[in-house]
């Protein structure tokens, strides 16, 4: 009897191993299942957030010059960035390129969440009036570097030494945009004034240095152009400090120093991260 028991239990424990293990490969097989869902849930998750990131990116990329560089950095692994005029924008005064204000603000958007490495292309012209750079064609270094934003700061100061109007210093700068525009029409244009000087006299023509800067503001602005008040924001920040000696920033009557180029700096860096762009 006890034989008959043992055997029917034998029956009974060999007939539920298939049983068994069929429950657990569905169990296993339902949490795989399981996990597979929640994975691919999770990745459309990510993909989503990453897709209204991007869509959040583009919709904001005229917010700012910062916005501006981030929206290209989706599709750009490197951005160009060009900056073009006198002897201030080569780096004249600076004791090295580092401490210039193009230096400065390479790094600086470096540094800055979601913006590629930037190139930067200085096509400062030493000593180069308004009419030498559009004579002469200086401007074909800039479409040839085909860069993806461009500061212009057109030679406020050999124009007010060599005695070329504002108007002329204005009309110049549209043609050197023009040329920009006709040949790069995706490149940004920003263009800039100069700093402030020791430079007091009124020039030959009649002009004094502050009619020149003054002259591209209106202009910029009559030409729905993306414009940098360096120097309006200079005279602010003497006048804040209560001076009028500009010396302590100059190397001489014209050219920043280190700490002239390191305000220049901040002046753009305050542009670029809160000022829309013009949508032209």
């Amino acid at each position: 009897m006890k034989n008959s028991y043992f055997a029917i239990l034998v029956v009974v424990l060999l007939s539920s191993i298939p049983v068994m293990y069929l429950i657990n490969e569905h169990n296993m097989s339902k949490k795989a299942e399981e996990s597979r869902v929640a994975y691919e849930q999770q990745m459309k998750e990510e993909e989503n957030e990453e897709q209204n990131q991007r869509d959040e990116v583009e919709s904001n990329q005229m917010n700012s010059l910062i916005d501006y560089l981030r929206f290209l950095s989706l599709a750009k692994e490197e951005i160009v960035l060009s900056v073009f005029g006198s002897s201030v924008t080569e780096g004249e005064g600076a004791t090295d390129d580092s401490r210039h204000w193009s230096g400065l603000f390479v790094s600086h958007l470096e540094e800055e969440e979601g913006i590629s490495p930037i190139k930067l292309e200085n096509n400062g012209q030493n000593g180069a009036t308004s009419r030498t750079l559009v004579n002469e064609n200086l401007v074909d270094e800039v479409i040839e570097a085909n860069p993806d934003v461009v500061l212009i700061e057109p030679p406020v100061i050999p124009n007010y030494e060599s005695n070329f109007s504002p108007e002329e210093t204005g009309s110049d700068t549209m043609n050197l945009v023009r040329e920009i525009e006709d040949n790069l029409p995706d490149t940004l244009i920003i263009i800039q004034s100069s700093n402030v000087t020791a430079l007091e006299d009124l020039n030959l023509i009649g002009y004094p240095y502050a009619d020149y800067n003054n002259y591209l503001d209106e202009l910029t602005e009559e030409t729905n152009l993306n414009y940098v008040d360096v120097y309006s924001e200079m005279v602010e920040r003497m006048e804040s400090e209560g001076t009028e000696d500009v010396s302590g920033w100059l190397t001489d009557d014209v050219h920043p120093n280190d700490l002239g180029y390191s305000i220049w700096f901040e002046i753009l860096a305050d542009y670029a991260s809160g000022t829309a762009l013009v949508d032209e």
